[in-house]
């Protein structure tokens, strides 16, 4: 087998996993739409990493720490 495939159906799966579980914490503090707000943060800030040349990963993770840490007080 690949080992990119490996590398890809670990990804996966433990994406899989630490979303579900984090999906069940939102949802029962009933903040459901949280997660959405973060990754529409991550696509804004990925979208301004490549407009100013910065690592678009980079800017997507610091543009959803930030929203995270600014939603953190509501």
């Amino acid at each position: 087998m690949n080992s990119f495939l490996i590398i890809v159906l670990l990804g996966g799966f433990i994406a899989g996993a630490s979303t579900g579980l984090l999906g069940v914490y939102l949802v029962g503090l009933r903040l459901p739409f949280l997660g959405t707000c973060i990754s529409h943060a991550a696509m804004a800030g990925m979208v301004w990493g490549v407009v100013f040349g910065v690592n678009p990963t980079i800017a997507a993770i610091s543009a959803a720490i930030l929203t995270g840490i600014l939603l953190a007080p509501l």
